[in-house]
C-alpha cells in the first residue's frame, strides 16, 4: 500500500505545479516585455515543432513505464534498462524528424542557430520525460515533482541572465531552456544510476510490450498536443508573428486552469497502475473532477473580470489584444478539464486507445475550423475553433468514460454535499502540512 494518501499526493503535485506556474509566469513576463509581440511569437512558433515531435517519438514510454513498473510485469532493472535503450532511439528519431520539419516549414524567422539549439534540447527533454515515468511507476511522487518544477525554475534563472542582462533575445531564451533541461537530466541520471543496475542489453520481450502499449499512449499524447498547438501551426501560414504572439500569450494564461487537473491526472494514473480497488479510484476520480470543474468555473469568472486590468500591467500595453483571447477561450479550456482528468484514469488501467478514438475527430474539427476562421478572424478564429473542438471532444469523452466504468454521467458531474466536506478537509490538510514544515 502507498505510504502517502491520495489527497496528499495530489497536494504535493499541486504545490510543485503552482511553483512551476509562478516561474513560468515570470518567464512569460520577462520574454513578452523584452522580446515584444513579434519576437515572442517567433520564440513560441519555433518550439511548436519539437513539442509535437517529442510527443510522437517518445512513443508513450513515460506512460507505458508507469503501467509496467506499477504492475511489476518485468524485472525492474531490465525494465529501466530498456527504457534508456528506447530513449536513445527516440532521441535520434526526434532530432531527424524535427530537422526535416523545419526544412519543409521554411520559416525565414527560424535562424539556423535557433534550430540547432532546439534540436539539442530534444534528447534532454526526452530524458526527463522517461525518468519521470520511472519515478511515477514507483509512486515516487516527490521525485517526479522535482522533474516538473526544477527545469522551469532554472529556465527562469537563465532567462534573466541571457535575455535580460546579456540581451541575447530569442537565442538567449532558447539557450536558457536547453541549459535548464541539461542540468535536470544530469541530476535525474545520478539518482537512477545509483538505484538501478542498468544493462545495455536489448530485451526484445520488454521492448515489444512497451511499444505495443506505448504506441497507443504516444498517439493519444500527440493528438492532445496537436489539439493544443495546431492553431499556431496554421497561424504561421495565414497570420503574422505578432498575431501569434498575442494569441500564444492569451492561451498560455488561460491554460493555467489546467494546473489542478494536471496534478490530479499525474496521481490518478500512478495510483491506477498500482491499485487493487479500482472502484474506489473511480469514485475518487469523479469526486476530484467535480471539485476541479467547480473551482475552474469560479476561477474563470475571476480571470474574465481581472484580465483587462492586470494583463497590460504585467505584460505591457503591447499585449492588450491578448485580453480577448484569454476571456473567450475559457469555455473550451474548462470543458477540456474532463478529458485531462478522465484520460489519465483510462491510461492508468491500460486503455489509452479510448482517447485516440475520441481525439481524432476532435482534431479534424479543430483543423477544419482553423483553416476556415483564421484567415478571416486571425487569433479569434483560432479561439472559436478551439472552443468547438474542445467542447465536442470533452462531451463525447465523458459519455464514453461513463459507459466504461459503469458510472452514470449524473453521478460523475453533480456536486454532492460530501464533496464540500472533503474540500475543506483538503484545505485544512494543506494548511497543516505547511505549518509542519
Amino acid at each position: 500500500m502507498p505510504k502517502r494518501s491520495f489527497i496528499r499526493d495530489v497536494l504535493g503535485v499541486l504545490s510543485s505545479s503552482i511553483f512551476s506556474l509562478i516561474n513560468s509566469f515570470l518567464i512569460s513576463i520577462f520574454l513578452s516585455r523584452i522580446l515584444g509581440p513579434a519576437n515572442y511569437g517567433i520564440y513560441v512558433s519555433i518550439l511548436v515543432v519539437p513539442l509535437i515531435v517529442v510527443g510522437l517519438v517518445q512513443f508513450g514510454i513515460r506512460r507505458a513505464a508507469i503501467f509496467h513498473i506499477g504492475n511489476k510485469k518485468f524485472d525492474i532493472n531490465d525494465t529501466v534498462s530498456t527504457i534508456y535503450i528506447l530513449w536513445l532511439f527516440a532521441s535520434f528519431a526526434g532530432v531527424i524528424i524535427s530537422a526535416v520539419s523545419y526544412y519543409f516549414i521554411g520559416n525565414a524567422n527560424f535562424a539556423l542557430s535557433l534550430i540547432v539549439l532546439v534540436l539539442i534540447a530534444i534528447p534532454l527533454k526526452l530524458n526527463i520525460v522517461y525518468s519521470g515515468g520511472i519515478f511515477l511507476g514507483k509512486e515516487q511522487i516527490k521525485r517526479a515533482n522535482m522533474l516538473n518544477w526544477l527545469p522551469i525554475f532554472l529556465n527562469l534563472i537563465f532567462v534573466i541572465a541571457f535575455v535580460y542582462f546579456i540581451k541575447l533575445s530569442v537565442f538567449g531564451a532558447i539557450l536558457a531552456m536547453v541549459l535548464a533541461n541539461l542540468f535536470v537530466a544530469i541530476y535525474s541520471q545520478f539518482i537512477i544510476i545509483s538505484e538501478y543496475k542498468l544493462k545495455f542489453k536489448i530485451n526484445f520481450e520488454i521492448i515489444k510490450s512497451f511499444l505495443k502499449l506505448g504506441f497507443v499512449f504516444a498517439l493519444s499524447f500527440v493528438l492532445l498536443q496537436l489539439n493544443y498547438k495546431v492553431d499556431i501551426l496554421i497561424m504561421q501560414k495565414f497570420s503574422t508573428a505578432k498575431e501569434i504572439g498575442y494569441y500564444s500569450l492569451g492561451v498560455s494564461i488561460a491554460e493555467q486552469m489546467w494546473l489542478l487537473p494536471y496534478a490530479i491526472g499525474v496521481v490518478v494514473m500512478s495510483r491506477s497502475a498500482n491499485a487493487t480497488d479500482q472502484n474506489a479510484i473511480n469514485k475518487s476520480t469523479a469526486m476530484l473532477l467535480r471539485l476541479t470543474l467547480l473551482l475552474a468555473i469560479i476561477g474563470s469568472v475571476i480571470v474574465v473580470v481581472l484580465t483587462p486590468y492586470f494583463l497590460p500591467l504585467i505584460f505591457g500595453e503591447k499585449f492588450i489584444p491578448s485580453i480577448r483571447i484569454v476571456q473567450y477561450i475559457l469555455p473550451g479550456i474548462i470543458f477540456f478539464i474532463i478529458v485531462r482528468i478522465l484520460d489519465s484514469r483510462l491510461a492508468g488501467i491500460g486503455k489509452p486507445h479510448i482517447a485516440v478514438l475520441i481525439l481524432i475527430p476532435s482534431l479534424i474539427i479543430n483543423i477544419i475550423l482553423n483553416f476556415l476562421w483564421i484567415p478571416k478572424y486571425a487569433g479569434m478564429g483560432a479561439v472559436m475553433a478551439t472552443n468547438v473542438s474542445y467542447i465536442f471532444g470533452s462531451v463525447v469523452f465523458l459519455f464514453v468514460y461513463s459507459n466504461i466504468v459503469k458510472m452514470p454521467v449524473r453521478e460523475i458531474l453533480i456536486i454532492k454535499k460530501d464533496d464540500f466536506s472533503l474540500l475543506f478537509g483538503i484545505f485544512r490538510q494543506f494548511i497543516m502540512s505547511k505549518k509542519n514544515k
